[in-house]
């Protein structure tokens, strides 16, 4: 699959990580190798992604699925884990 040239790298990346999340592996939570550049999250991204948790704890999940669903629609995606949650890009 990555060496496949006729698949784009967004697609490639969408497939591993659905593997990963299969296999359980959690890829996306290995630390990047010393002098990696940081993904860089925009302000306001993270600012969305913040207010999306608030509306989760207050259970209010028709907010908070249109917080996720604002933030997808900007390139980013929002993981959940069970100490908080971590925003990239897709």
């Amino acid at each position: 699959l990555v060496k496949d040239a006729g698949q784009s790298d967004a697609d490639k990346k969408a497939t591993l990580l659905d593997f990963d999340r299969v296999l359980g592996l959690r890829l996306d939570s290995v630390p990047r190798a010393s002098g990696a550049a940081e993904e860089h999250v925009p302000e306001e991204i993270q600012v969305l992604a913040e207010a999306r948790e608030d509306a989760r704890k207050k259970k209010d999940w028709k907010k908070s699925d249109a917080l996720r669903a604002e933030i997808e629609k900007r390139g980013f995606e929002v993981v959940d884990y069970a100490e908080g949650f971590k925003v990239r890009q897709k």
